[in-house]
Formats: structure tokens, sequence, C-alpha cells
């Protein structure tokens, strides 16, 4: 069996240890099949925080349209890393993430989970990866639709962090 998270996107340092496939080929045959869940990587770190806005909104349209024809991928996690003078782009994530999810839903007709994480001041990348494993092995809809920054889930799971956001 393969693994059921995939690296697409921009090839973030954070996202080294996660296999990689090509958009093309990713839930088109047999060694695809087990995919579940697609990480979409965003390099925004030489950008200005204008430009780094417009390119996060740019990648999760890619990552989306990338996913979406595969019926066995039931989660899409966008992982951005941005320059120090665009801190406050995590905010936008909060929107992309709702309405990618709200698209998903829409088009597919079930659940459908997008994480959108900041992963700019990612100390630790193998904890990152772990994370992002331990959410790929759960049932789709657990998650939803939320956005996060590296602090939230450092010491605690994807899914756990999300409960925590949505209260």
């Amino acid at each position: 069996m393969t693994t059921t998270v995939v690296a697409l996107g921009d090839a973030l340092p954070v996202l080294q240890a996660l296999p990689r496939a090509d958009s093309a080929a990713c839930g088109d045959d047999d060694a695809s099949s087990h995919v579940r869940t697609v990480v979409w990587g965003a390099d925004l770190a030489a950008l200005s925080p204008r430009r780094a806005r417009m390119r996060l909104k740019q990648a999760a349209a890619e990552a989306l349209d990338a996913v979406l024809d595969r019926p066995g991928i039931s989660r899409l996690i966008v992982v951005f890393v941005r320059d120090a003078r665009a801190s406050a782009i995590w905010r936008v994530g909060e929107a992309i993430a709702s309405r990618l999810c709200a698209q998903a839903v829409r088009r597919r007709g079930r659940d459908f989970d997008v994480i959108v994480v900041d992963a700019s001041d990612c100390d630790d990348a193998a904890l990152l990866c772990d994370r992002i494993a331990e959410s790929g092995a759960l049932r789709a809809g657990t998650i939803g639709d939320v956005a996060l920054e590296w602090d939230d889930i450092r010491g605690q799971s994807i899914r756990r962090a999300a409960a925590d956001h949505s209260l």
C-alpha cells in the first residue's frame, strides 16, 4: 500500500520528508490510488505582502484544481512560508480555507477538509510532516476548514488545533 499523503506545488524545505508527485499523476493509477491527502507547498518568502497574498490565493486555487477530479482525495493542506514583512497574511488563510472547502463540498457532494498552515516559523520539519501524516489518516470531514500557524500545531495534532480554533 502506498502512502496516504503526497506533496505537490512548491518544494518547501519543511515538506522535504513527504513523498512528492506531479499533479497530473496524482490519483490516476494504482500506485497513487491510496492518496487521501494532498499537501500543496507555496513559497511566498521573497514576495511583498501584497504579492504574497495574491500568490497564496493563486496557489490555493491551483491546489484545488489539482485535486477536485480525484475522488479518493478527501483533504487538501496548503502549507506556505512567508517573509517576516507579510506576517498578517495568515489571516487570508481563513478565507481561503473556507472558500475552497465550500467549493469542494459543493462540487463533490461529500465531506472534504481544507487546512491552511503558515509554516514560516517552523523549526521542526519532521514534526510538521508527522502532524500532516497524522491528519492524513483521519476520516474526511473531521477537520473541516481551518487556518493554523506553526505554533498552533507544535504541541498538538492538526485535528486538536482545529477543534481548539473553532471554539
